[in-house]
């Protein structure tokens, strides 16, 4: 018997190594990456919503809370797929889906449960800070982000 060692080493030497050779994607399946992956784009490739609600400056939420709620202006309405054609200033917010783009003047989001439709103003029961409920562009994977490694074999 010998050294499993030596068994590896005999059994790898004997083994060819094909050249590369590019293939569609669809004929990909069950091949194996020759070299690493890396992401053209980041993704998402912009900053967007984490949770329906409303995209808001902020500081008109400070001090909100149930017995003291902020109300601000809602000046549009934004569902995921859609580009904002409507920036939010101070005293506004615009319902957004999650998904969607941040509209430009946004800075983060108030969840949908912690506010309350009056009319054409929405009434927010609880603070948030810059960022709260925003998902930044790359926060999964960066620009130039090894995404699959050379060695990789490639399944659904």
């Amino acid at each position: 018997m010998i050294p499993l060692s030596d068994a590896i080493a005999h059994i790898a030497s004997s083994i060819t190594r094909f050249d590369a050779v590019e293939v569609a994607r669809a004929d990909a399946l069950g091949l194996v990456l020759a070299d690493a992956v890396t992401a053209s784009e980041p993704v998402p490739p912009f900053a967007n919503t984490a949770v329906d609600g409303y995209a808001v400056q902020a500081a008109d939420t400070v001090g909100a809370s149930v017995d003291t709620p902020r109300r601000l202006t809602v000046v549009g309405e934004l569902a995921a797929g859609a580009a904002p054609s409507t920036a939010v200033g101070p005293g506004t917010a615009i319902r957004i889906m999650t998904g969607a783009p941040m509209p430009a003047g946004a800075d983060a989001v108030v969840m949908v449960e912690r506010t309350t439709v009056e009319g054409d103003h929405v009434a927010i029961d609880a603070g948030v800070e810059a960022g709260d409920n925003v998902r930044d562009a790359g926060g999964d994977v960066q620009r130039g982000q090894i995404v699959f490694e050379a060695g990789t074999v490639l399944r659904p």
